[in-house]
């Protein structure tokens, strides 16, 4: 049975893990890297990348695009573009 709030299809079903822990692996390696808003763009980048497409079929292309987005905010607030 599906569990909307700790659990959600969109992510458990798609993988052999839950995106939640892959999340939290990422998030422990960079975050002595990151600032605490470079953290939060990171981790939202992950979060629409690895659902693209699985919450809702219908918006890959918005979930990618606000993984791009997450991801040019932290590349810029490193200074990296």
């Amino acid at each position: 049975m599906s569990d909307p709030v700790n659990h959600p299809d969109h992510y458990t079903k798609m993988y052999p893990f839950e995106v939640k822990n892959v999340i939290r692996l990422i998030m422990n390696v960079y975050a002595d890297e990151l600032s605490p808003y470079e953290c939060g763009c990171l981790y939202n980048e992950l979060k629409y990348r690895l659902r693209a497409g699985f919450k809702n079929a219908d918006k890959i292309q918005e979930d990618i695009e606000k993984a791009l987005f997450y991801n040019n905010e932290r590349l810029n607030s490193q200074g990296k573009i």
